[in-house]
């Protein structure tokens, strides 16, 4: 299977899969929400730092200036905006 391509999102919408960076460690998630005006996503994750009692991430969400999100594609795919 080939490797995803990532590029900088300067135009995401709500349900785009993304990548985003906190704290050195890199998660995937999905865009649940926008904030126009200052640029900021929310973005819903699963957080492997915080693992539930069975041993299973737990879903976290986290405004996320525009700038650090990574939308991902698959090789091939164009997005259109």
């Amino acid at each position: 299977m080939s490797r995803p391509l990532y590029y900088c999102a300067s135009r995401v919408a709500v349900g785009d899969r993304v990548e985003i960076l906190l704290d050195g460690c890199a998660y995937r998630g999905e865009v649940i929400g926008m904030d126009g005006r200052s640029r900021k996503v929310v973005v819903s994750y699963n957080n492997w730092q915080k693992p539930l009692p069975d041993g299973s991430a737990t879903r976290s969400h986290r405004l996320v200036p525009i700038e650090d999100v990574r939308l991902m594609a698959r090789t091939g795919e164009r997005r259109h905006g």
